[in-house]
């Protein structure tokens, strides 16, 4: 593989590293230990799409619901906002967290959901919300860096962006992290192309003014923006 000019899309350290594993291309960053499917693996939008509407979550599935409850009760403890205006970052084509919000929360002066797909006639306003949620929706990221501008730019000073990711844990040395990657079970969705350490998490989010705070599980974690 030609690294020439390749960096990771999350620290902009120069890549070295490539793991080939059912035919596709993912790049590994040696300095903050995150990971990229490469470009020509991405789905088409239309295909994104396809695979999004197979989603199948409502709040009539309880479990779901326990889940979305469960997510957004750790957040809101931890930010102790006492009027909010949030956002859902990604909400999909059935925007749960945001129905949910609506109904069992009172503390919101104003609760969005955008989506890149899903969405196309809302355009939130810079610097409008305390508080965006991002859920599952990083590992999507295709561009993290310009994800995360944009949603830094949508934060208020101050605010909190709460984002929840399986984070790829790596082994010692490159052998043992390809093999351990190569098992994972997240990487199997094909939507999937980000996988973050929390360092590079950390990395890619403090360029843009997003100041680490806390990890409230183990693929939760806090920020705030500074800047």
């Amino acid at each position: 593989m030609n690294f020439e000019k390749k960096s990771c899309k999350c620290c902009n350290f120069p890549l070295e590293n490539d793991f080939i594993i059912k035919n596709k291309i993912y790049f590994f960053c040696k300095n903050c230990n995150s990971i990229f499917l490469s470009d020509e693996f991405f789905l088409t939008s239309e295909n994104q799409v396809n695979r999004y509407l197979l989603h199948n979550n409502t709040l009539e599935d309880i479990n779901y619901k326990n889940y979305l409850e469960k997510f957004i009760n750790r957040v809101l403890e931890f930010v102790n906002l006492e009027k909010i205006d949030f956002l859902d970052y990604g909400s999909g084509p059935n925007p749960c967290l945001v129905e949910l919000i609506k109904e069992k929360f009172f503390n919101f002066n104003k609760i969005d959901g955008w989506d890149l797909f899903f969405t196309k006639d809302f355009f939130p306003k810079e610097n409008s919300y305390s508080l965006i949620t991002c859920l599952e929706v990083a590992e999507h990221f295709e561009n993290p860096q310009e994800s995360f501008r944009h949603i830094s730019s949508l934060l208020k000073k101050d605010g909190f962006l709460a984002i929840q990711t399986q984070f790829f844990e790596c082994e010692e040395d490159i052998t043992n992290t390809e093999k351990k990657f190569a098992t994972w079970w997240y990487k199997e969705d094909t939507t999937h192309v980000t996988f973050y350490s929390k360092e590079g998490l950390i990395s890619c989010c403090k360029s843009f003014g997003l100041k680490f705070l806390t990890q409230l599980d183990k693929n939760l974690v806090i920020f705030t923006k500074i800047d």
